[in-house]
């Protein structure tokens, strides 16, 4: 059994691989079968081809995506890559000025059919080897890319920047998969080998719809790993104290669904998709563990491209909220904050797809609404017992309120924000917060909820 073989066979249904090439020569195979019963395309690259016609083989490519676009469903591409040129040098194609500049069978035509199947049809990558130059796109084009460790995706490998820029990088630093899934983002997961790499997408798969408009997958319920008691012993009454949102999250949906998607970079927002009540959901969720769940740049760059993935498939997105807002300071201001924030705000305002907002401890202003709060149209606004809904957090409006310059009816507004902050049941008198949810019924009610967005 060779490399390809082995892959692709771990990825699929036994006995379900179908060829849909030519079988001549060539660095990839393309195919279809079928995970846990659903249709799915493969790609897969052969590291060791030899010999072979480039410029054929990407037409071959291009024909078979025109084919999945035209009946689409999820697509996994197994990436690997002949190493003809060890320790990162570029190679240099035959017929270049080909594969640069053809309409209908260059490298252009390849990419442009990529972006469209991610706007038809899940896709995701997974990497087994070296990729560089025009091999990255292919890659990042997947809404997910698993990278498996020690491989490297690189757009200028190290001797084309030694050339260029006279300095020889380090090649991690240039292009290492933890860099990726750690620092620039363009990696979803990192996986230690392949086993587990095939076991995430196999997973993956498992929750998505075959494809834009198509139905979700519906499985039988599962017990949460954790129950209400052991949520409620886990989040501290001081507002501003750490605590890890994992147990929260542990404690609400199905047990052992959880599929994280970039879970080492930004740590202190998680972004996965899971189970409620066999239900599959997309999950947004503050974690005060780091950084004390503030948002900085880099975390509303990774909840938008969620919230877009999920709105794309119509997969029901649950924001759980713990954070006091957005990070303020020469450094996230100059790491483009305002337009970070601003766009995680577009997407969200033009979203269609049914969204949950529920404030687990607290959420104060721009947070808020950053979360799918009020104003942003969520499908349901609720909070836990003891949660604070604010502009400022009690100890900051304290300090306002001791301000002695500030005229007495500013402070009586001050003491009345205050109130309110510690009493999320004032805001559902007021008409603003749907309801105050104890935690042995929070399960039960988003479960409720989102069934009803399943009904419709």
């Amino acid at each position: 059994m060779n490399v390809v073989t082995s892959r692709i066979e771990r990825l699929l249904d036994p006995g379900s691989f179908r060829r849909m090439d030519d079988m001549a020569p060539t660095m990839h195979w393309f195919g279809r079968g079928t995970v846990n019963g659903r249709n799915v395309y493969v790609y897969a690259g052969i590291a060791d081809c030899g010999k072979v016609d480039v410029h054929a083989c990407y037409q071959r490519k291009i024909d078979w995506m025109e084919a999945v676009l035209a009946d689409p469903a999820p697509v996994v591409w197994l990436h690997d890559y002949p190493l003809r040129e060890p320790g990162g040098r570029t190679p240099i194609p035959a017929m270049a000025e080909a594969l640069l500049a053809s309409n209908s069978t260059g490298v252009g035509r390849s990419f442009c059919l990529h972006a469209r199947l991610s706007e038809q049809a899940p896709q995701i990558s997974v990497l087994f080897s070296e990729a560089g130059a025009a091999q990255t796109f292919p890659v990042r084009l997947a809404d997910f890319v698993v990278m498996l460790r020690g491989t490297h995706a690189w757009i200028g490998r190290p001797d084309a920047v030694r050339i260029m820029l006279g300095s020889t990088p380090d090649a991690e630093a240039l292009g290492g998969a933890e860099m990726h899934c750690r620092v620039s983002g363009a990696g979803d997961v990192l996986a230690e080998d392949e086993i587990s790499a095939l076991a995430w997408v196999r997973q993956c798969l498992s929750i998505l719809p075959p494809k834009k408009g198509g139905e979700l997958p519906v499985s039988e319920p599962a017990a949460p790993e954790r129950t209400a008691k052991e949520i409620n012993d886990a989040i501290p009454q001081d507002l501003n104290r750490p605590f890890d949102m994992w147990a929260v999250l542990c404690g609400l949906i199905d047990g052992e669904s959880w599929v994280g998607v970039r879970e080492l970079i930004a740590p202190e927002v998680m972004t996965g998709l899971a189970r409620l009540g066999g239900m599959p959901v997309g999950i947004l969720a503050n974690n005060p563990l780091h950084r004390g769940g503030v948002l900085h740049p880099v975390s509303c760059r990774k909840l938008t491209r969620f919230v877009r993935f999920c709105d794309r498939y119509h997969v029901p997105m649950l924001f759980l909220c713990d954070n006091p807002g957005l990070m303020v300071g020469v450094d996230c201001e100059q790491d483009g904050m305002l337009d970070a924030a601003s766009e995680l705000l577009r997407s969200l305002a033009v979203v269609e797809t049914p969204r949950i907002c529920f404030v687990v401890r607290k959420a104060y202003t721009v947070g808020l609404y950053a979360m799918a709060g009020p104003g942003f149209d969520p499908s349901g606004f609720l909070a836990a017992p003891g949660a604070s809904i604010s502009v400022f957090g009690p100890k900051a409006l304290d300090r306002f309120a001791s301000d002695r310059s500030l005229s007495d009816s500013a402070v009586e507004a001050i003491h009345e924000m205050r109130e309110s902050a510690l009493n999320p049941r004032r805001f559902v008198e007021k008409g603003c917060l749907d309801a105050v949810v104890e935690w042995p019924d929070v399960r039960d009610t988003l479960i409720g909820r989102i069934s009803g967005f399943y009904g419709k």
